[in-house]
C-alpha cells in the first residue's frame, strides 16, 4: 500500500523563534499521520511525503508540494492521502471539494489523523450537495 502524506504550515515571515515553533507543528502534524497510516495499513506500507512550510497562506492551493501531490494522484502514484485535517488542504471549502473530486476520480482514498476515514465520508456528503 502506498500512502501519501500532504502537510501544510503557513510560515508568516516569522522570527527565528517562531520559526521553530512552526517546523514542531509540522513535525508534529507529520507524526500523526504516519502513525495513523501504520496503524490502519500496518508497518510496510510505503510512505510518500508531501511537504509545504513557507509563505503559502491557508486559503490557497497555489504552493509546490500540493502541486507535486496532485500530480502524483493523476498519475496513480499512491493509492490514500494522509493529511491531519481537512484545513491542511486549504480552509477554503471550494478547494478543499476540488480536491476531493480529483482524488475520487482517481480511485485515491483520503484520510485525516484525527477522524481517520470518517473525513472521506463526509466529504462524499458534502459532495452530493456541492452538485446541487
Amino acid at each position: 500500500m502506498k500512502v501519501a502524506i500532504y502537510n501544510h504550515q503557513y510560515l508568516r515571515g516569522a522570527c527565528p523563534g517562531c520559526y521553530k515553533y512552526y517546523l514542531e507543528g509540522l513535525k508534529k502534524d507529520a507524526q500523526r499521520c504516519v502513525a495513523k497510516a501504520v496503524e490502519l495499513f500496518g508497518e510496510n506500507c510505503e510512505i510518500i511525503n508531501y511537504t509545504d512550510l513557507g509563505p503559502y497562506p491557508n486559503d490557497s492551493i497555489d504552493r509546490p508540494g500540493y502541486r507535486r501531490m496532485i500530480e502524483s494522484v493523476k498519475n496513480h502514484e499512491f493509492d490514500v492521502l494522509v493529511i491531519f485535517k481537512l484545513g491542511t488542504i486549504s480552509t477554503d471549502i471550494s478547494h478543499i471539494m476540488e480536491t476531493y473530486k480529483i482524488l475520487k476520480e482517481n480511485n485515491v482514498r483520503i484520510i485525516t489523523a484525527l477522524d481517520g476515514e470518517k473525513a472521506q465520508d463526509f466529504l462524499e456528503e458534502a459532495l452530493k450537495k456541492y452538485k446541487e
